[in-house]
């Protein structure tokens, strides 16, 4: 019954934009503060110097939500964790990336423990 409850609450909801997720398994997250109670969290495959993933200038309690499942530590201070999570998204708006080709935004919608 234990382990039914603990599926439950780390169920992932459907996609808001009703496509299927893509996902991206971080090893290492990285918290920044911004101004205005505002946050940026990146996410890091393990040994990647640059972030594969991040949510950028996300309110606090926002973030704190989307967090909520991997680590209770709050998202309003500087930190980096070894935090082993699976980032669920969608494709964002599209970008020309420095070489001329495209690329999309990773619109984050939930993350998950491995």
């Amino acid at each position: 019954m234990a382990a039914e409850l603990q599926a439950q609450a780390t169920a992932v909801p459907a996609s808001k934009k009703g496509v299927p997720y893509k996902t991206f398994d971080a090893a290492t997250v990285e918290v920044l503060p911004q101004p205005d109670g505002r946050v940026t969290v990146s996410f890091y495959g393990d040994g990647r110097k640059y972030p594969d993933c991040k949510i950028n200038k996300w309110k606090v309690e926002q973030a704190n939500g989307l967090m909520k499942h991997v680590t209770s530590e709050p998202m309003d201070k500087p930190a980096k964790y070894t935090l082993a999570c699976r980032v669920y998204y969608t494709d964002g708006a599209q970008y020309t990336k420095p070489d001329g080709t495209t690329g999309n935004y990773k619109d984050v919608e939930h993350v998950r423990p491995l």
